[in-house]
């Protein structure tokens, strides 16, 4: 016995999402959910591009995106190469990070606030992470 995703029987020639439409997965509603939810995913990608380029005009896709805790910032990938990156958060905070040898793995060696004052202590157990465009 089949069921539909509400954990009814499913009737032979019906739609498993659609448990009223008789039509077999996928019916024209399912198509047509799905159609709308890759236009909104395109359309999401693309305000995202557009966000970073009104922020940093000279944007491309060389670049990589780096997160530490929430904040997140994008700097060409070419220079992820020194092992030494300091990073400002768009006057937030400047943090300063630095590959740990013979590794991928990178950490904070110092922050600052946007005031000047050091808050290392609130980043020095954060995670950095590179995250693909």
């Amino acid at each position: 016995m089949a069921y539909d995703i509400y954990g009814n029987d499913l009737r032979r020639g019906y739609c498993e999402v659609h448990p009223h439409v008789h039509q077999e997965y996928p019916c024209d509603i399912c198509c047509r959910e799905i159609e709308q939810s890759n236009r909104q995913n395109e359309y999401n990608k693309q305000m995202q591009k557009d966000y970073y380029k009104s922020i940093d005009p000279s944007f491309d896709m060389e670049t990589t995106r780096i997160v530490i805790d929430l904040l997140v910032v994008r700097i060409p990938k070419t220079d992820l190469n020194s092992g030494l990156l300091d990073i400002d958060f768009n006057g937030q905070y400047l943090i300063q990070i630095k590959k740990e040898d013979d590794s991928d793995l990178w950490k904070v060696t110092n922050a600052m606030n946007g005031y000047g004052h050091n808050c290392f202590e609130e980043f020095k157990k954060s995670e950095v992470s590179f995250l693909s465009n």
